[in-house]
Order: structure tokens, then sequence, then C-alpha cells
């Protein structure tokens, strides 16, 4: 039987110990991360699918034409605003948003060269 000095603190047990001795715990968390370092190297060989992200339908055009006609000039609207008329998240504007505008840069250089 190990001393009491031997275990370390845990507020969440009724005696305020921890359930293994400090050199228990230590040899436990040793081969924890031994096997966490194996596993790392066998998931970085292996390549993960690339997941797509939604694409873009016929709604969401429709939207983006409803409030261009519906907006009188000036007025400014928010990403939300524009997601909830075409029914998709604020994250999916944004990212048409800078497609349209990486777009409108690389045109924009193509015509200066």
């Amino acid at each position: 039987m190990k001393p009491l000095s031997e275990f370390g603190i845990c507020r969440a047990m009724a005696d305020g110990l921890s359930f293994y001795c400090k050199q228990c715990i230590n040899e436990k968390t040793k081969t924890r991360r031994e096997v966490l370092r194996a596993t790392k190297v066998k998931a970085k060989t292996r390549r993960k699918p690339c997941v797509k992200s939604p694409t873009r339908d016929g709604s969401i055009d429709a939207g983006l034409e409803l409030l261009l006609l519906a907006t009188p000039r000036g007025i400014e609207r928010t990403t939300s605003e524009i997601a909830f008329v075409c029914g998709c998240t604020a994250s999916m504007i944004n990212k048409i948003e800078r497609e349209a505008l990486r777009k409108l840069r690389a045109t924009k250089l193509r015509a200066i060269a």
C-alpha cells in the first residue's frame, strides 16, 4: 500500500485525492502519448477525402437577382439578410462574394496586360 503523499490532488473525488498514484499516472500518460504518436504518423500518411462545400443552385442566384431589383440604390444589406432571402448561410454569401471579387480582379489584371 502506498502512502497518501504518492497521490495527486483531484477535487472531483470525495477524499480529494487522485484515483491513481503519480507514478502510475505518469506511466499511463506515457503509453497513451506513444499510442497517439503512432496513430498520428499513420494518419499523416493517409490522405483524407476532400469534402466539397455546398454548391450554388438556382435559388441563390434568383434570390440575389430579386434583392438587386428590390433594393433601392444606397441601401446596404447585411450578409444575414441576403442569406435569408437566398435560402443559404451567411458564410456561403461571403464565399460567393470572395469568388466574385477574385474574378473581377483577375479580369481587371487581364485587361491591363
